[in-house]
């Protein structure tokens, strides 16, 4: 039986509703988000207490966001409600909490530093690639460093400086220098990193989210997907400036977010004196949140799925939503990978080529979902749009071109020719025998009763010979098999034979 998760995040800066489903085969989806606006820390009674109005907003949104759970007959019970440690920074919070927890019905639960950390560690840690990072976490009442090897937190720091306090307290009356100052020494007296040896930098939270949002579009960047988006230190300078200036011309981007200029450039600032001061030229954006780490920590507790790594976690996800995977999908995933390893001798890819086959395998007929006669199409565009987490965006792009291309070959100006400046030299020939590939299985499979068990291939100067092991009639297979032999010829100069 499905399960509903409603998680309601009451920060500093806004109150955040994310509602997850959780299918009884052990996938899950995220079914709705919310978020409204909500200055608790801004404005603050003689700069101590959160003041009355904000309270009182604070308590109409989430009983707002408690009628939206029981739309979807999510009982209280059954909502995580949570107020990050941000809010200790008013005297009164004791008072927000109880006014919460008595005029909401739900149990308010305040996070402690340490499950923050767990919390933001979770999220990259399921959804990103990396054994050597620190995450930036900018929050409107502090900034929070973590440093991780292999998965594991080894230290973690909170600044007590964030994007609205550091507004109030410095960039308004201009003391740029004295917060840089204040940044360096605090992080010149905690060590935190062990190793910068293939270090990653990953910023997630709402500053860095906004930050790569407007620079895909001033950068044009051809593929609009803001997860593992690389943000260059010469490009957070030069946005930092023009949005210091009157002439800055992205206000409509700015205006989608709760995030109002002044404190957007507040966390720039913090951002840009944490690069500078440990060097760092780039920074990685993570689309996750703390929402999302909140989540996994309750889904791995509560499920048997194991985790071993992100890329087989997310499209294993993805494939059991949509039940995909069937007896002719396995055997096309089988095919294709027979083909690439025993015609290795002549094309030569490694470990990443056959990782994008054997995925391109699995998802090809994403895209039946929606029309059958248009669903190479559909395929491309769901495939590039789905948040794969393990993937850079070169390989999405890949494996969405490759799983477009099961029916028609040689459709690489269609599907990557937009996205030129991503790819590199050699990726038009590994999508096209990739592709090919594919194509070749799917035709060794037309008949949906894995009727080709198995294969074996001979190669010689002047043919590729593929013996088809099967347990039935598989003339139309092998018919279809042979029409593209001229395909062969093209790519490796040789002739296919199919027996």
């Amino acid at each position: 039986m499905n399960k509903k998760l409603g998680i309601i995040n009451l920060n500093s800066n806004f109150v955040k509703l994310v509602i997850y489903e959780i299918n009884s085969n052990g996938s899950y989806k995220l079914i709705d988000d919310i978020i409204q606006p909500i200055s608790l820390i801004e404005n603050m009674v003689e700069g101590k207490n959160i003041n009355d109005f904000s309270i009182h907003k604070a308590i109409k949104i989430v009983k707002l966001y408690r009628k939206i759970c029981l739309s979807y007959k999510i009982t209280p019970s059954n909502i995580m409600s949570i107020i990050t440690s941000s809010i200790k920074s008013a005297d009164n919070y004791n008072q927000l909490m109880d006014m919460l927890n008595k005029y909401t019905g739900l149990e308010f639960k305040l996070l402690t530093e340490d499950e923050e950390t767990l919390f933001i560690n979770n999220s990259v840690k399921y959804s990103f690639e990396s054994n050597n990072s620190l995450i930036i976490n900018i929050n409107g009442g502090n900034t929070h460093l973590i440093y991780s090897q292999n998965n594991s937190i080894l230290n973690s720091i909170f600044i007590p400086i964030g994007y609205i306090n550091a507004n109030e307290s410095y960039l308004s009356s201009d003391n740029h220098s004295k917060l840089k100052n204040k940044i360096f020494e605090i992080l010149s007296s905690n060590h935190i990193i062990k190793s910068y040896n293939k270090i990653k930098v990953i910023g997630i939270g709402d500053i860095t989210l906004n930050l790569s949002k407007i620079l895909i579009e001033k950068n044009t960047y051809p593929l609009k997907k803001i997860h593992n988006y690389t943000v260059y230190f010469k490009d957070l300078n030069k946005l930092l400036n023009k949005i210091s200036s009157s002439n800055f011309g992205y206000s409509n981007t700015l205006c989608e977010t709760y995030l109002i200029p002044n404190i957007f450039t507040s966390g720039l600032f913090i951002l840009k004196t944490i690069l500078e001061y440990y060097k760092f030229d780039a920074i990685i954006i993570n689309s996750n949140s703390l929402d999302e780490g909140i989540f996994f920590n309750y889904f791995f507790k509560n499920s048997l799925i194991k985790f071993t790594n992100v890329l087989n976690f997310s499209i294993n996800n993805y494939i059991n939503n949509l039940n995909l995977q069937n007896i002719t999908t396995n055997n096309i995933v089988d095919i294709s990978l027979s083909l690439f390893n025993q015609l290795k001798p002549i094309h030569n890819f490694g470990i990443n080529e056959e990782k994008i086959l054997h995925y391109s395998s699995l998802l090809h007929e994403i895209g039946m979902f929606i029309d059958y006669k248009n669903n190479c199409d559909n395929t491309f565009y769901i495939l590039l749009n789905l948040n794969i987490y393990g993937l850079s965006h070169r390989e999405i792009i890949l494996l969405s071109a490759i799983s477009a291309s099961h029916k028609n070959l040689n459709r690489e100006n269609r599907y990557l020719k937009p996205f030129k400046d991503i790819l590199n030299t050699d990726d038009i020939k590994i999508y096209k025998i990739l592709s090919l590939f594919l194509n070749l299985s799917k035709r060794l499979n037309k008949s949906n009763y894995k009727i080709i068990e198995s294969i074996d291939c001979t190669l010689n100067e002047t043919s590729i010979k593929i013996k088809t092991i099967h347990n039935g009639d598989a003339e139309l297979e092998i018919t279809l098999a042979n029409e593209i032999s001229d395909e062969f010829i093209f790519l490796f100069n040789k002739k296919l034979i199919v027996t």
